[in-house]
């Protein structure tokens, strides 16, 4: 027979420092295996305590709580699987966990028992969690870091912000205090210039985060600024070189501009980030990629946009501007093809083409309508098969080498990754099917211009006088003319989904200080979630992704703020303008 504590004996020892929670997982884990799985349930909750995932992020798969699943997976039926499961809790393992805190000696058994019991007791229970768990818990985090338990110190960090977090939510002054000298000794302990991670948490914990909690003397206020500055002189020394991307050094300065402005000192701000700016800028002197040289002005530009260098800002602007036809230049050009059978488009169009020429009508608006739902569900795949492309940020540009959009890591813009994949979809694998039945609609007249205008009969919110123009629009499409259907159509759908809007009683108009009105943009209409509930979150994300988003086609806004170059106003993009009108035909009633 064996006793828990016998197995973790070589661990659960204040000697053993080289530890941390996946090392007793995995110790626990190799005696489950040598008994072939046959063991008492309390070593599977002992394995589970030590595997459950600290500061989890993931809003989508967590509970809300600070601790989440290790692992999630799909079983064979499509349904998400996760281990350990908050499905495993209980009263009675959270009181296991409980005893087993108050008889570990090792802090980082200690800090993990009264972690899960601090974290979860109330959510199981429906009871109030134990003064004593909360200040035990913070103890034996910060004793991890004072008596260096750790297999990397980077680990320490976020047990340290956690241990402050729950010491200023219970006003515990002692523990506020042991957690402070716990955070201000670890840095000094363990911080090397060339890794920022270890680095700069005192200064962002005590002085930037929490300035107004009283946390830290005056003293020891101006110790913490003093030892960046004294970083930020090292870094400028050691980066002074041509191959440098001063990054560390910008982050320290970024630090001391924080705390500046906090303290209404524009001079020492500005002084900070002017030294890091100038000394980006004079590497990029002998920048030779006009890719490269853009974005680091583009980082400068923000940078000093962030912190009001506004002079500086527009000289960057203008660098931008300068070098970004020569990004543009740079790229290199990626063409394929993609053919589809003509027997599988005429399959396609004698579905769409069946009823009468309003169904028909209908059917088209209804077929290429994105579901962004299905479009999410397969970028998370794809990101488990694939995960470099989610993880490295992509900038969009334009003709002129400016950056219009930006598609950030997966897990801060999975908007992003979304959207730009549905508008890939569309104009890839989509467009042939839409440009075919819009052809076959003209020449097998399946339907006519005149059944597009009857089909807007009655119609709420397009007037008889705006179908005039919506006539005038049709017919240059018809005869080809692209750019003049854009240039007509495109206000009218604009108008359209305004007065959709205020029909159903939003506000479509926002006010200036002396009382004089301007009406909304056609993108905080769509998102209005007036807007969303009338016609479905997968038509306003169409229109947006359409319209009004640099991530898809954004036709509305080149358009109309004179972006567009002349070959842009083709034949599929006309389409799409096109099949918006048709979607607008099936707003009928309210």
């Amino acid at each position: 027979m064996y006793s828990i504590q016998a197995i973790l004996e070589p661990i659960d020892v204040l000697s053993c420092t080289r530890l941390d929670e996946r090392g007793v997982a995995k110790h626990i884990d190799n005696f489950i295996q040598s008994c072939d799985g046959h063991v008492d349930e309390t070593l599977h909750w002992e394995k589970a305590a030590f595997e459950f995932h600290p500061n989890y992020k993931n809003k989508e798969t967590g509970w809300g709580t600070y601790h989440g699943p290790m692992y999630i997976w799909p079983n064979e039926k499509g349904q998400s699987m996760e281990c350990p499961s908050i499905q495993m809790l209980s009263e009675t393992i959270l009181d296991y966990y409980h005893s087993r805190a108050v008889q570990a000696q090792n802090p980082i058994l200690t800090a993990r028992y009264y972690g899960l019991v601090y974290d979860f007791y109330h959510r199981i229970t429906n009871k109030r969690t134990p003064y004593d768990i909360k200040t035990n818990y913070v103890k034996a985090l910060v004793e991890t870091a004072n008596g260096a338990y750790y297999t990397s110190p980077i680990y320490v960090v976020e047990k340290l912000r956690r241990a402050l977090e729950i010491a200023l939510s219970i006003s515990n002054r002692e523990l506020i205090n042991l957690t402070k000298d716990g955070i201000i000794s670890f840095e000094n302990k363990t911080a090397e210039d060339k890794f920022p991670g270890l680095w700069g948490y005192s200064f962002d914990l005590l002085v930037l985060q929490n300035r107004n909690k009283s946390i830290l003397e005056d003293l020891e206020e101006q110790q913490i600024v003093q030892t960046m500055k004294d970083r930020l002189k090292r870094l400028l020394l050691c980066e002074n070189d041509k191959s440098s991307s001063f990054r560390n050094s910008e982050f320290a300065a970024t630090y001391l501009a924080k705390h500046f402005r906090s303290k209404s000192d524009h001079k020492s701000k500005i002084k900070h980030i002017e030294e890091i700016t100038d000394r980006i800028e004079s590497r990029m002197l002998d920048e030779t990629s006009g890719s490269k040289a853009v974005a680091e002005y583009e980082r400068l530009h923000k940078l000093c946009t962030e912190f009001g260098l506004n002079d500086r800002a527009k000289r960057y602007l203008i660098k931008i501007r300068e070098l970004g036809r020569k990004a543009h230049d740079e790229m290199s050009v990626f063409r394929f093809e993609h053919s589809i059978s003509n027997e599988k488009l005429e399959a396609f169009a004698s579905i769409i083409f069946k009823g009468r020429p309003v169904d028909k009508i209908l059917k088209i608006a209804h077929s290429f309508i994105p579901d962004l739902g299905a479009i999410e569900q397969y970028v998370k795949d794809d990101f488990k098969a694939n995960p470099v492309r989610y993880i490295v940020t992509q900038r969009l540009m334009d003709r002129q080498g400016r950056t219009m959009a930006v598609i950030g890591p997966i897990e801060t813009d999975l908007e992003g990754h979304i959207f730009y994949y549905a508008f890939r979809v569309l104009k890839i694998n989509v467009a042939p099917y839409l440009s075919y039945v819009l052809h076959k609609a003209k020449t097998d007249m399946e339907f006519e211009k005149s059944d597009i205008l009857k089909a807007f009969e009655g119609s709420p919110v397009v007037s008889p006088a705006r179908l005039k123009i919506i006539e005038a629009g049709l017919d240059a499409y018809f005869d080809q003319n692209y750019l003049v259907a854009i240039h007509l159509l495109i206000p009218q759908i604009e108008e359209a989904l305004r007065n959709t809007l205020e029909i159903h009683g939003g506000v479509i108009l926002n006010y200036r200080e002396d009382g004089s009105s301007y009406v909304k943009t056609l993108d905080s209409i769509l998102r209005d979630e007036i807007t969303v509930r009338v016609l479905g979150e997968h038509v306003t994300n169409y229109f947006r992704l359409l319209l009004t988003d640099q991530r898809g086609w954004n036709l509305r806004n080149d358009v109309c703020h004179g972006l567009s170059e002349p070959e842009s106003f083709t034949n599929m993009a006309t389409d799409r303008v096109i099949h918006a009108i048709l979607c607008l035909t099936n707003i009928k009633t309210f």
